[in-house]
């Protein structure tokens, strides 16, 4: 199917407000960097996105889909093998009321099976039937509240770019604040300011939340808890629970249960 943009052709011109793509891809694929016209609701009913801007960085596993306004650049890895389901929305025509930021939204269990529905509609689908009723469904059971768990700004200091991209790529990495100072050539204290000023959380607290971000693929691709545990820095399961409770909500085995979902 031919690609403009990074929207298929068949979007681009489409005469309905709204499409949908299901496309499946590998482990460890990337779609570089593009936009597109179209506003771009993407799920993933199996596999983790990794979603990266210019300024931030989203984790979305199969609870959430991410909001990505038209004409957002943005890049994609595929954490694990990815069911991306992907809904295109042509805003203005919809009358949908959205945000001009990208969004994390909660997946509801309607809300899943709806975009699911949704693949199946095809691409001319009739505007004054079933098709269209589950179409404006799904966009009324959108709601935009950001799930900042599961986003990070990608930091504009080049010596914080570094300890970012480090901890990306090795969550487990046991450094210290007084360790990276002297890696990048610069005091404690001056790292710890920089912390505040671009994440707004001290160096600690943003460590654990980047192994976090670390843990949620590892949780996918079917690692016990045991396991991601030591492989994202802690000593104990029951250390990594305690962190993951206060930033997600659940404990990872609840998180685990729901993310199976429906079958």
């Amino acid at each position: 199917m031919p690609i403009t943009n990074g929207v298929p052709l068949e979007f681009q011109g489409q005469d309905r407000p709204v499409g949908a793509l299901a496309k499946d891809y590998p482990e460890g694929f990337v779609v570089g960097p593009h936009s597109h016209r179209r506003a771009q609701l993407m799920y993933a009913s199996a596999g983790i996105l990794e979603v990266r801007t210019n300024t931030s960085l989203w984790v979305i596993p199969p609870q959430r889909a991410l909001w990505i306004p038209g004409e957002v650049t943005h890049e994609v890895r595929m954490r694990g093998r990815v069911e991306m389901r992907t809904i295109y929305v042509d805003v203005a025509r919809c009358g949908v009321s959205a945000p001009d930021l990208p969004v994390v939204i909660g997946v509801s269990a309607l809300l899943r099976e709806l975009i699911l529905r949704a693949m199946t509609l095809p691409a001319d689908w009739s505007p004054d039937g079933k098709d269209a009723l589950v179409m404006a469904l799904l966009l009324h059971e959108l709601e935009w509240r950001s799930e900042s768990p599961l986003h990070l700004q990608v930091p504009r200091d080049a010596r914080l770019r570094k300890i970012f991209d480090i901890y990306l790529n090795t969550p487990a990495d046991p450094r210290s604040l007084q360790d990276w100072a002297l890696d990048v050539g610069a005091s404690s204290r001056t790292l710890e300011r920089r912390f505040m000023t671009e994440f707004g959380l001290p160096f600690r607290e943003w460590r654990q939340h980047m192994r976090l971000l670390g843990a949620l693929p590892m949780l996918g691709a079917g690692r016990s808890i045991t396991q991601v545990a030591l492989e994202v820095g802690y000593d104990t399961p029951s250390a990594f629970s305690t962190m993951f409770r206060r930033f997600m909500g659940v404990t990872p085995s609840e998180y685990l249960t729901r993310a199976r979902g429906p079958a």
